[in-house]
């Protein structure tokens, strides 16, 4: 057997013994060859603790054969990707779309080249529930059942795809993943959902310990990754173009970020605006980086705007002059 392969199959039987899977998947195609699936395969276990649930873990994301990778230290991207879904009647069949929505999280790895962490949340542009559903966003975390594994290939861990709302990723964002999950996992233990779930938004005392604890706290989310962002020096200043997605989330930096004493930065795979609590000015910039020194104590008149739906939006940084605009 490989020996990245052995390392997980260890790692997994530390917790489960000599349980066999249930069942195994893997494409009829596989990545390398040109098909959809990056994954090599996924093993599929039915669970009785803490609750009845289908447990599916990816094989692929680390390096199962021999290294090939750059740093030694960590196997492939450094993580496999599992995901927990309840099965309160214990069916004697699992379902096949979370097979589906693990690949889809994969290939945003692949297609990206970027590597994902606990904390962090993606909507890839598929990302399959059963037939019918489709989830808004998927928040990871290292799953707290699995223990990290080592190979010859280096370090790995299992990262948990936790399916969430619209409503749900504004909650996290608003305060913070670790918080979030602890609400939901109270409700969903071992935070084995179901697609068909309620979110939280519809469980009044869940929501609010959300509502009151971002107000109390403010937000962890200090990074947000946006499709566009542009930064272009004018005579006068600068000219900043961000999308419509990214004009929210610059409204939450403001309110659960900087109104706390804490940085904020947008930024894509090549570009960075970075907004520090202080008086307002610019305080680093060029084309690809700019830093501007944001109010902190009352609400700036640009976050205001930029609530209300505004598309440009004059700003001032002491003598230089700052002009958002936002796309649709």
């Amino acid at each position: 057997m490989n020996p990245g392969e052995e390392a997980i199959d260890a790692a997994l039987e530390a917790v489960l013994g000599d349980l066999p899977p249930l069942a195994r998947w893997q494409p009829d195609v596989s990545w390398v060859e040109g098909g959809n699936d990056p994954l090599s395969h996924v093993h599929i276990w039915a669970l009785d603790e803490p609750v009845p649930h289908w447990l599916f873990v990816g094989y692929g994301m680390t390096e199962l054969g021999e290294k090939q990778s750059p740093v030694p230290e960590v196997s492939g991207w450094g993580f496999e990707p599992v995901i927990r879904v309840a099965n309160p009647d214990r069916e004697a069949t699992p379902p096949m779309w979370p097979v589906a929505l693990l690949n889809a999280l994969a290939r945003v790895v692949w297609i990206r080249r970027v590597t994902l962490d606990a904390g962090e949340h993606v909507a890839p542009q598929e990302v399959y529930g059963p037939d019918g559903h489709t989830m808004d966003a998927i928040l990871l975390r290292l799953d707290p059942g699995l223990p990290t594994f080592n190979s010859v290939n280096g370090d790995g861990e299992f990262l948990q795809a936790v399916p969430v709302s619209r409503r749900e990723l504004e909650a996290i964002r608003e305060w913070s993943p670790d918080d979030f999950l602890t609400v939901l996992e109270a409700r969903w233990p071992a935070c084995a959902t179901a697609p068909d779930r309620l979110g939280l938004e519809d469980d009044p005392a869940a929501w609010t310990q959300l509502v009151e604890g971002a107000e109390r706290e403010g937000s962890t989310f200090g990074t947000a990754f946006v499709e566009q962002l542009e930064l272009r020096s004018t005579a006068s200043g600068w000219k900043i173009r961000v999308s419509d997605a990214a004009s929210d989330v610059l409204v939450h930096a403001w309110r659960r970020r900087l109104r706390h004493g804490r940085p904020f930065t947008l930024r894509t795979h090549d570009t960075t605006l970075k907004l520090v609590p202080g008086a307002g000015r610019l305080l680093k910039g060029t084309e690809t980086s700019l830093s501007i020194g944001v109010p902190s104590k009352t609400e700036p008149k640009w976050a205001g705007e930029l609530a209300a739906g505004a598309r440009r939006i004059k700003l001032s940084a002491g003598r230089v002059k700052l002009e958002l605009v936002v796309d649709p």
